[in-house]
């Protein structure tokens, strides 16, 4: 199975496992596939997996596009309107629980 399938497959551990895999990498590309994935998701729930993989890269690249998510699910503008308490615990790790 390719990424690509992996991303779409209906299984949940699969999708979350590719997920996982992405958040590993230090592939610039990996963070935009994060991005896309979670901006499709958005549409119907809190892309929670993808924000935390995100997270997980710990580079400049993907802490705009955690940023530029978190703005447009506030906003309302992915389809999924998220508070700020759905961030509190990706806020905590993001702020206190990665090495830098």
């Amino acid at each position: 199975m390719t990424l690509s399938g992996a991303l779409k497959n209906s299984n949940v551990v699969v999708r979350e496992t590719a997920i996982d895999a992405l958040g590993s990498s230090q592939n610039p590309k990996a963070a935009d596939i994060l991005y896309e994935t979670a901006t499709e998701d958005a549409k119907t729930r809190f892309p929670n997996a993808q924000l935390q993989a995100l997270l997980k890269q710990n580079n400049p690249a993907s802490d705009a596009k955690y940023l530029q998510l978190q703005n447009e699910l506030l906003a309302g503008q992915l389809g999924w309107r998220a508070t700020a308490s759905d961030f509190a615990g990706l806020e905590a790790f993001r702020l206190h629980g990665r090495a830098n």
